[in-house]
């Protein structure tokens, strides 16, 4: 690549996130300016690894820094890389720009850094302890619980496409589980940013494979984030009871009904018992309209990212909102190939409604005849965001976990049918013949001896 007087332009049109990049990523005490300790730093990994004190003062007079020992901010910093492409010191630059990327989104990574994980079908990609360990040393250091919008230095925040994730003041907990998310469904966002924060070992590391739900074996452990798929009705009350599950003590409930038909995410952790131990579990909640789940489940990829299938409904208007889970899950489990060893859980929202009917009603009787027809557990989780307290709400989070741990759980009885009636009569009344002629034979035996 040839730099010259044009290419000074260019710098500044294409080269701002690479060089902000660097001069964040030098700035170690993020007070703004690198001062003599962090100038060193710099020359050292862009020149050699003697570059000396008297080396910096010489750059000093060369880029006509008047100060020694010098604090250079990010305008000068910016500047000293124009004055070395004015003066043909153009490697300075591109070894700057080569430590932080060149990429036209500004992010330093590689083809290589992308495609280093393979994942077969039968896997995903789950966040691994490495990374939660990088993600969680930066997010201390770089002080992100001050800052009112940390991506100020980045080309932007990666999950603002995803309506419920936090963008702004997000707390250390909701960082590394928006990282575990997007370590599930867009892997490569996860390589490129640890590349700008200054990752610097193998991106595979960054990942650990699992087997995908599908595939897994019976009694294998589940990987650190479960994905459940909430499904119901608008209006059902799937989106607030996301939001309760997963809320922390500060935040409120903002209903946007212009994202009505959105997929809306929610995520929460906590402590699961692990060996002997406990480890930390994430739970991933997702909603998409109702009539969207056929497509989410044809997608080969996001069908496999699935734990726990939740069908939501309102207790207090059942007949409008059991028909169409009733109609969805039919649809469902019609898919070839789909729904291998995916648990469908039956939850009830405002359940407050439901109790205050002393005798069932007619759609709650024709909701029950089809769970128990089709093997879904009857009665089903009653929650209740109105009085969290009185319901099943509070231990929902576990019982997700333990229902993708051992899919079995969830399955209900068969259904009672002419042919299983018929056969339990046989079966009955051969242990019964089989029980009489014990008995006869015993009573010969015992009579052949007192004669």
């Amino acid at each position: 690549m040839l730099f010259g007087t044009a290419c000074c332009v260019r710098l500044q049109e294409m080269a701002n996130y690479p060089f902000a990049a660097r001069f964040w990523l030098l700035d170690k005490d993020g007070d703004g300016v690198l001062n003599e300790e962090e100038l060193l730093a710099w020359q050292r990994s862009v020149t050699s690894a003697c570059f000396s004190k008297n080396d910096l003062a010489e750059l000093c007079t060369h880029c006509s820094l008047n100060n020694f020992p010098p604090s250079i901010n990010g305008e000068t910093f910016m500047k000293m890389q124009e004055n070395f492409l004015m003066n043909g010191d153009a490697k300075k630059v591109w070894a700057t720009l080569h430590l932080t990327g060149v990429c036209p989104d500004g992010l330093p990574y590689s083809w290589r850094d992308i495609h280093a994980v393979r994942v077969s079908k039968e896997s995903n990609t789950y966040l691994s302890h490495t990374a939660i360990q990088f993600f969680r040393n930066l997010y201390k250091p770089r002080r992100f619980s001050d800052l009112n919008n940390m991506w100020d230095v980045t080309p932007g925040c990666p999950w603002k496409h995803v309506y419920g994730f936090l963008t702004t003041e997000i707390p250390l907990d909701r960082f590394i589980e928006y990282w575990k998310y997007m370590a599930l469904t867009n892997r490569s966002v996860v390589v490129q940013y640890a590349r700008y924060w200054g990752y610097k070992g193998d991106t595979i590391l960054l990942f650990l494979l699992r087997h995908a739900r599908p595939y897994r074996e019976v009694g294998e452990a589940v990987p650190n984030t479960i994905q459940v798929l909430v499904v119901g009705s608008a209006g059902c009350g799937r989106r607030s009871l996301m939001f309760t599950l997963t809320a922390l003590d500060e935040e409120v409930y903002k209903e946007d009904t212009s994202a009505s038909q959105e997929m809306y995410v929610r995520t929460t952790t906590f402590p699961v018992r692990h060996g002997e131990g406990e480890a930390l579990q994430t739970v991933v909640y997702v909603t998409v309209p109702i009539e969207n789940l056929t497509k989410v489940l044809e997608d080969e990829t996001l069908e496999k990212q699935l734990d726990v299938v939740i069908l939501c409904y309102d207790g207090s208007h059942i007949e409008e909102t059991t028909l169409p889970i009733m109609h969805a899950y039919l649809e469902a489990k019609a898919l070839p190939l789909r729904c291998r060893n995916l648990p469908f859980v039956v939850v009830m929202t405002k359940a407050e409604a439901s109790a205050s009917t002393e005798a069932p009603t007619n759609e709650s009787q024709v909701m029950e005849r089809f769970c128990r027809e089709h093997q879904l557990l009857w009665p089903p989780v009653e929650t209740s965001v109105e009085t969290p307290e009185e319901s099943d709400i509070a231990a929902l989070n576990e019982y997700m976990y333990a229902v993708a741990k051992e899919p079995e759980i969830a399955v209900g009885n068969a259904p009672l049918t002419l042919q299983r009636i018929l056969r339990r009569v046989a079966i009955v009344t051969f242990f019964a013949l089989a029980v009489g002629s014990v008995t006869r034979y015993f009573f010969r035996r015992m009579r052949g001896r007192r004669q």
